[in-house]
This record gives structure tokens, sequence and C-alpha cells, in this order.
């Protein structure tokens, strides 16, 4: 899903008038900006987990976001040059 999400974006960056591309960049912008901020949670919840501050629940209970995080942060060297 998240690879058709991107998919997306970018056949839509490319091909559409340029208020549609600039439209779908800056939404790719804020998804990257969301898939960031979700990892940085994600990641303090599970080592405060680990760590044993907050409860002694499961720290792999949450999703592991970081082969997610990888490739949405490899989307600011397409998305950044199609935006300028």
């Amino acid at each position: 899903m998240f690879v058709g999400a991107n998919a997306a974006i970018y056949v839509s960056a490319v091909l559409a008038r340029l208020e549609l591309a600039l439209l779908a960049l800056v939404i790719g912008w804020l998804g990257m900006l969301a898939v960031g901020r979700a990892w940085v949670f994600n990641e303090k919840k599970r080592s405060r987990i680990a760590k044993k501050l907050t409860s002694d629940a499961d720290p792999d209970r949450y999703p592991d976001l970081r082969l997610v995080a990888l490739v949405s942060a490899f989307q600011v060297f397409v998305i950044f040059p199609l935006l300028f």
C-alpha cells in the first residue's frame, strides 16, 4: 500500500497539470513528515518499555517502522527536486 501511494504521487507529479502536481508533492512531503514522526514516537515508546520505565508491555507489540521510515527518508531526493 505504501509503495502504491508513493507511485501515485510520483506519477501525478510528473504527468498532471502544475496545480495537481504541486498538491501531490506537498501531500508526499507531509506523508514523509508523518512517517518520520510516527517512527520516532514508536521507537521512544519501545525503548521506554525495554528499559522498564513505563510498563511491562511487550515492546514487540508495536509495529516495526524502520523500513517504512527509510523509504520515506529516501523520498527527499525525489520529492524536493520535483517540488522545486
